[in-house]
């Protein structure tokens, strides 16, 4: 069964602009529902847009790394940003370094 979600109006309107940047972009509800990724993000994590928009980002973890996840969102939450080193999992089941940059 397909849930149904409201966008943002604002993500409408950015999207372009997210999509010519030369990195990942991953954009996420406050309850951690994927509502937009770049062609960036799709080439680093070897998914598609409908592999990863709608659903739950900490199905793509394991209980370790969606501990490690919230941890540093708790972080964002307080300073209103945050960077570090962390995976990305890809279909593969692989897990690609790469540095987050978030921002609340």
């Amino acid at each position: 069964m397909e849930i149904d979600f409201e966008k943002p109006k604002w993500l409408g309107q950015t999207a372009g602009i997210l999509e010519t940047l030369n990195e990942g972009v991953i954009i996420t509800d406050d309850c951690h529902r994927i509502l937009f990724v770049n062609s960036g993000f799709v080439e680093m994590a070897g998914m598609t847009r409908e592999d990863v928009i709608g659903k739950v980002a900490s199905q793509f973890y394991s209980a370790k790394e969606w501990e490690f996840v919230l941890e540093q969102v708790d972080i964002a939450s307080r300073f209103s940003r945050n960077r570090y080193g962390f995976v990305l999992p890809r279909k593969d089941g692989s897990r690609l370094p790469v540095l987050v940059g978030v921002r609340v």
